[in-house]
């Protein structure tokens, strides 16, 4: 079967389109938070986990997933832990899981 220009020119459309919907996401960051984290860590890997949820959120931008570790999230005087105070955009969301 051969290619057509056509068809040629579509494949190399559709790879360009690729590769540059991969890279969206290339500066995504990933940080992590965990009760038994220190706030001078700069979260961004499981063994450098930040221990305050708001401080780890107010690192991430749109793309990025912020990871809660095992643990009970809670402040002694029934303050918020987490006060969303940003949003991602309709290509780049902002994620938040479980780890």
């Amino acid at each position: 079967m051969a290619l057509t220009r056509s068809s040629t020119s579509r494949l190399v459309q559709f790879f360009i389109f690729l590769i540059l919907y991969s890279m969206v996401n290339l500066n995504a960051a990933s940080i992590y938070v965990s009760v038994k984290g220190d706030d001078n860590n700069n979260g961004l890997s499981s063994s450098f986990p930040k221990n305050t949820p708001q401080l780890a959120f107010d690192l991430i931008n749109a793309g990025d997933t912020l990871f809660f570790m095992e643990g009970e999230y809670s402040t002694a005087n029934g303050e918020s832990i987490l006060k969303i105070t940003k949003s991602g955009t309709f290509e780049k969301w902002i994620h938040i899981h479980n780890y």
